[in-house]
Parts: C-alpha cells; sequence; structure tokens
C-alpha cells in the first residue's frame, strides 16, 4: 500500500469515532458511512450494510474508550438496554445510565488505541448481530449487541456483556 494511503487510512481509523460523531444522523446509513470512509459502494448491499454497521461499532468502542458522550448517544438507541453480571450482582442500565457511568471512569489516554476484536457480525434485513470483544477500564469484555435499522440507520437497541476474570 502506498505511504500516503496508508497514512489516510491511519487518519480514518484514528479518528473514525469523531469523523462519526459530527456527522449528521440522515448521513449515518451504509451510503453515507461509505462517503466518509471514502470507500466505494458495491452492488452487494448486504456489504455496505457490514460496513455500516461497522461503522456503528467501531462509534461504540471508540465512545466507550474516549469517554466520547456524543458518539456513544448516536451508537445507542434513546431506550437501548445494556446488560451485564458485574462485580456479582446483575448490571442493567439505561442508554444514559450506561454513558453517565463510562463519561465518569473517564476516557483512555490520547494515543491508546482500542481494543476491538468483531467476530461476528449476523445480518438479516433490517435486524442484525454483533459479538464484540473489547476493553474498558482494564477489563476485558466479550460484548453482543442486537441492532435495528431504524429510519435507514443502523442503531445498538440491545447491549448484553460479559466480563472475563
Amino acid at each position: 500500500m502506498p505511504p500516503d494511503v496508508r497514512q489516510a487510512c491511519g487518519f480514518l481509523s484514528n479518528n473514525i469515532s469523531q469523523i462519526i460523531a459530527i456527522t449528521p444522523p440522515r448521513f449515518l446509513s451504509a451510503a453515507g458511512v461509505c462517503d466518509i470512509l471514502g470507500i466505494t459502494q458495491t452492488r452487494n448491499d448486504e456489504m455496505s450494510e457490514e460496513q455500516a454497521i461497522r461503522a456503528v461499532v467501531h462509534l461504540y468502542v471508540d465512545g466507550m474508550a474516549f469517554a466520547n458522550e456524543p458518539a456513544l448517544r448516536k451508537a445507542f438507541h434513546p431506550r437501548a438496554a445494556i446488560i451485564g453480571n458485574y462485580q456479582g450482582a446483575v448490571e442493567w442500565m439505561t442508554r444514559d445510565e450506561f454513558i453517565a457511568a463510562i463519561v465518569e471512569e473517564g476516557s483512555a489516554p490520547p494515543g491508546t488505541i482500542p481494543l476491538m476484536e468483531i467476530e461476528l457480525i449476523d445480518i438479516e434485513g433490517d435486524a442484525a448481530s454483533v459479538k464484540v470483544v473489547d476493553e474498558f477500564a482494564g477489563m476485558r469484555f466479550s460484548d453482543y449487541l442486537s441492532l435495528v435499522k431504524i429510519d435507514g440507520r443502523w442503531s445498538v437497541v440491545n447491549k448484553v456483556y460479559h466480563l472475563h476474570r
């Protein structure tokens, strides 16, 4: 890959949450994300939908790592639920409670590259499931995200997590 392309890809990768956070919601569609990332859309709708879903997952992981409230609000539907076992008890939060907890914990240090291993994406029409392994505040999680496409935009409506020991 030529150095200028590598540099552009690095810039996009390092700044995706900020780029998407300032993008009006109507443009956060498969086509809009492709425009933002400079990806040529293919005729394969599943591929462009997968790219849009990956962008939402990036927005979520970067938003969590860097305590970016606008990014998290854009990734999660207002009525989303966040559920998992944390410190020996079931934790059941609304989107706003989850975001408040993230913001209270604070941002990872500048220059941090958040862990994000997408292990599974399953798309059926306007519904999708994603399994992503990530880290937050020194803890490793497996997150199971349910997404629904609402008004042409993918949104996390449910997150169930497992905290690794």
